[in-house]
């Protein structure tokens, strides 16, 4: 027998001991006359093996709080704190993967790109607060509007843009009826000091696309300032309550 950790307990007393013991046969032509037996107290070192082993449990614990807290900071790095969406580092990083999953099943893909109308008017005429409101209902109307597989996100100030994975040519008049009925609900229900408003530009974009993201961006923010300029969004955001989001002067008309 070679190094047998034996705990030692006995029923009268609360102390537990360790030892380490050893054994050799007593020889005689042969036979086995008995046995010498080692015993080396080792309860000191198990006491602190058995501190060692909690301290790497508890280390275990720490780092895998730490891993926890690392992933929740790197999520708020990416979220915009105000509206909960994607701010622009998280929304770039997002989309370029969502395009490349795009490219690889070989399917089209669609970016929105979204301003909220008048912005600067509703802050200057109403204060920051509801100007804040109007980009968190902006906000509410676009996750409700696009599939939880879209990459929404706030890319800055008063402009939205959304990744659409698996998008066709009846997307845009999907996304403008579902937009505009969102803001049309809201505008007559929600009570606001302020009618809202969205441009929108949208650009479909076949798998093939070799362009880089930003280079998409700035195309499709050019296509949704044409739908500003066109329909004067500017002067309609602060207009009267009865403004329809669907009529002629609406600004998904002519998405």
């Amino acid at each position: 027998m070679d190094n047998v950790e034996i705990c030692l307990h006995p029923a009268c007393e609360t102390e537990i001991r360790w030892a380490l013991a050893s054994s050799r046969p007593l020889m005689s032509d042969e036979k086995t006359l008995g046995a010498v037996a080692f015993y080396r107290d080792i309860t000191e070192r198990k006491e602190l093996e058995n501190k060692l082993a909690s301290y790497v449990g508890e280390l275990k614990s720490s780092n895998l709080q730490l891993q926890k807290a690392q992933v929740a900071l790197e999520q708020l790095a990416s979220v915009d704190e105000l509206t909960g969406l994607q701010n622009r580092r998280g929304f770039l990083a997002l989309a370029a993967q969502s395009i490349k999953l795009a490219q690889r099943s070989q399917k089209s893909f669609a970016l929105v790109f979204v301003d909220l109308d008048g912005m600067k008017k509703i802050n200057d005429t109403l204060g920051h607060g509801e100007g804040d409101l109007a980009l968190t209902d902006a906000a509410n109307v676009l996750r409700d509007s696009f599939r939880h597989s879209d990459v929404l996100g706030r890319l800055g100030g008063d402009e939205f843009a959304i990744l659409m994975s698996d998008a066709d040519a009846e997307s845009p008049r999907i996304v403008k009826k579902r937009v505009a009925d969102k803001v049309n609900r809201l505008n007559t229900e929600g009570g606001r000091p302020y009618t809202l408003s969205l441009s929108i530009g949208m650009l479909i974009c076949d798998p093939d696309e070799k362009r880089p993201l930003e280079d998409l961006l700035n195309r499709v923010d050019a296509l949704m300032y044409d739908d500003k300029r066109h329909k004067g969004a500017n002067r309609d955001a602060m207009g009267s309550k009865e403004f329809n989001p669907v009529s002629g002067n609406s600004p998904l008309a002519r998405l």
